[in-house]
């Protein structure tokens, strides 16, 4: 039986898939293979989609009911679908406004005239902040991949 993350491929941000493929005979070409079936894979985080916020799947997990039982290490893995997140969580678009606003000289958090958003993060500790909190609550942390 392999073990629990062998069974388990973490993924970009993905909203659906349609397809999945593994090169199960490393020729690196996904035409001679088949997709998996939907009942050989869940997505997760499973509750990714539902509440006040939706957010993306981050990982593909193999189901111990289907074909497949684990990744094969250094196949590799076709995944085709909607990338992304679900909708831009309003958070983001209210930072958004408020980072145009300071940009633009157009709120009292202005400090001086700047022409590009660097300056305009580096100049203005309420910028640095809206950026703080938008990647405290929605930055990813960088996992190591091993092949």
């Amino acid at each position: 039986m392999p073990d629990a993350i062998d069974c388990v491929l973490y993924v970009d941000d993905l909203v659906s898939v349609s397809s999945i493929k593994i090169d199960e005979d490393m020729d690196g070409s996904f035409d001679d293979e088949s997709a998996l079936a939907v009942t050989d894979y869940e997505l997760l985080p499973r509750n990714a989609a539902l509440g006040a916020e939706p957010r993306p799947y981050t990982a593909i997990e193999l189901t111990p009911w289907g074909t497949k039982y684990a990744f094969q290490p250094g196949a590799r893995v076709e995944v085709t679908g909607i990338h992304g997140w679900p909708a831009v969580p309003e958070p983001v678009k209210r930072a958004c406004i408020h980072l145009t606003a300071i940009l633009r000289l157009e709120t009292p958090r202005a400090q001086a005239t700047v022409s590009e958003l660097g300056q305009v993060v580096q100049s203005s500790p309420q910028a640095r902040g809206i950026i703080r909190d938008l990647l405290t609550g929605y930055a990813r942390l960088a996992r190591l991949v091993t092949a």
